[in-house]
């Protein structure tokens, strides 16, 4: 039985990684921003034979005004557990954004990165911290039913009866919280070692193709009759920071390991609608 560290432990992703970790017989340590500081910069990660860093600064546009801040957590933390690993196997949960969009088909894990905004640019520094140490698994539009994200978001504002408008010019992976921490723990068992992985969903749709897929799976399961999102562009919806126009992920290198992929985007909005309170 191993002591497994997951830090990150209480937000979207970690909570599912605890749970199933915990469930496949590991002794857990889940480590919060309620029960470590992980900003500071002389952290003691304590023993354990492993550990998963689902922590991360997330907050993409309020990034591009609290850079130190981002940079700490994004960067500063996994180099402190690249030190603190000496030899132990480390997974380091990264981002689609750490490309710039401009590819015209899905990005593998060789594909050179070149981020546009501050959040991406901190990612990629905190993959430069664990080249050659642990293993970086980058995933895309993560999505869960027990914490903010884009689904709850505009469901929210759907069921108010509110309008809502979905940029149409933006395309990516989407991935359930649940399959992602299945993904990172079946790697883990099969320690690869130091590497980059991709692991996101199957499916490549843009952010209004997502919402419409929901609202319609809400419509079915829940007897409502949300009307579809409106499609907008990106220049119709400013933000702080720039956005990947496309930044779907290739997963086929994991799936090529022997490790099950993520399902069709249809099984995980179901699994999320149905898990809604």
């Amino acid at each position: 039985m191993e002591n497994l560290l997951v830090l990150g432990g209480t937000g979207l992703l970690g909570r599912w990684v605890v749970r199933l970790a915990t469930e496949r017989g590991f002794v857990v340590r889940a480590s919060g921003r309620e029960e470590l500081d992980l900003l500071r910069s002389d952290l003691e990660f304590g023993a354990f034979d492993a550990a998963i860093n689902c922590a991360a600064y997330t907050a993409v546009d309020r990034a591009e005004s609290e850079p130190e801040v981002a940079f700490r957590l994004n960067a500063g933390l996994p180099a402190q557990l690249a030190w603190a690993a000496a030899g132990r196997p480390v997974l380091h949960v990264s981002t689609d954004y750490v490309f710039n969009g401009e590819s015209t088909r899905p990005y593998q894990p060789s594909d050179p990165v070149d981020p546009l905004g501050v959040y991406g640019r901190t990612k990629r520094d905190g993959e430069l911290c664990l080249e050659g140490v642990g293993t970086i698994v980058r995933t895309s539009w993560l999505f869960g039913p027990e914490r903010p994200c884009f689904p709850r978001a505009v469901l929210q504002r759907a069921l108010s009866g509110q309008a809502v408008r979905v940029v149409d010019d933006q395309w990516g992976t989407p991935t359930h919280v649940a399959d992602l921490a299945r993904v990172l723990l079946d790697l883990l068992a099969i320690s690869p070692g130091p590497g980059t992985f991709h692991a996101a969903g199957p499916e490549v749709v843009s952010w209004h193709q997502f919402a419409t897929q929901l609202f319609r799976e809400h419509n079915l399961q829940r007897g409502t009759a949300l009307p579809d999102p409106e499609p907008i562009p990106t220049s119709a919806w400013p933000t702080p920071a720039p956005r990947p126009a496309f930044s779907a992920l290739d997963s086929s290198d994991l799936w090529g390991m022997g490790i099950e992929a993520i399902p069709p985007l249809a099984e995980q909005i179901s699994r999320y609608i149905r898990a809604l309170d």
